[in-house]
């Protein structure tokens, strides 16, 4: 059998996906105060996947206070020592995270990164492909928070110790739901104030607000004004929908909560907006 030699913090199952990664691959790495480690040991979810490591995937681990490398375990392996914590975040009723993980992530993630960044901030996902799901006209929604001096913040463009500063600098936040609000959730701060576009009607969404309202002692605003959805032909995932936002009710919600000045309501999107970003075989369902 492969071998390997030294003591290792058990982390669980290795996520290739960002999302997944963040809200079950660090689950069980609050117990870092427990070390030294030589490493930590993750099995793969899918072993014809392949062990390939990104740099987030070691960013985060790094961030969660862990100076120990990775090691993704595919075939049958002998540890010399194994420390094997409890789950402490995750999916479902553990979204909310344990009190010993909650206490982790406050006294250590991201530390020693200085905040650097907008006091105003709009998370969005407008960069990523539609079959990763995200809002139409959201280019719409950027001009009109930048006329309220919103800088628009694409996270998947920079590395994980950026996301980290800017997240720390903002002192009020917008953001389409996504993966990117664990992220937040980690590293807010007691000032600051955050609202949640969905782009889908899922029980994510309640998920990612569990996180935001358990991590930061502040639910987020949520803000659902979904006109309709957009399903990609044969295709039951909701995370690749497409959501259409009614804007007037947006700017609306936004402004009665405190986040923009919203002297006037924005315009619907055109006819001709949804037309140009709504890619072939996606229906309204």
């Amino acid at each position: 059998l492969a071998r390997l030699e030294g003591r290792y913090l058990w982390g669980g199952v290795f996520y290739r996906n960002f999302a997944h990664f963040m809200a079950e691959s660090l689950s069980r790495l609050w117990a870092a105060d427990r070390g030294p480690y030589d490493g930590v040991a993750m099995v793969l979810r899918r072993p014809m996947e392949g062990r390939k490591i990104s740099g987030f995937h070691t960013e985060l681990v790094a961030a969660m206070g862990i100076d120990a490398p990775l090691s993704v375990i595919k075939d049958a392996t002998v540890v010399d020592e194994l420390v094997v914590p409890g789950q402490g975040f995750g999916l479902g009723a553990i979204a909310a995270g344990t009190p010993a993980f909650r206490a982790h992530v406050a006294a250590n993630f991201g530390r020693d990164i200085a905040p650097d960044g907008p006091e105003r901030l709009y998370i969005s996902r407008s960069a990523l492909p539609p079959s990763a799901g995200r809002l139409l006209g959201e280019a719409r929604i950027e001009t009109h928070l930048r006329d309220e001096g919103y800088i628009t913040f694409h996270p998947e463009q920079h590395d994980i110790a950026t996301q980290i500063a800017r997240y720390k600098a903002a002192r009020e936040v917008i953001a389409c739901d996504g993966s990117a609000l664990h992220l937040l959730a980690f590293c807010s701060q007691a000032d600051q104030r955050v609202a949640m576009i969905c782009r889908r009607r899922s029980s994510a969404s309640t998920l990612i607000a569990r996180h935001l309202t358990s991590f930061t002692g502040r639910p987020p605003t949520v803000i659902n004004a979904l006109l309709r959805q957009y399903q990609p032909h044969g295709v039951r995932r909701k995370r690749m929908f497409l959501g259409e936002p009614d804007m007037a009710a947006l700017s609306a919600a936004l402004r009665d909560a405190g986040f923009i000045s919203g002297k006037t309501l924005w315009p619907e999107l055109s006819l001709e907006t949804l037309r140009a970003e709504l890619p072939d075989g996606y229906a309204p369902l």
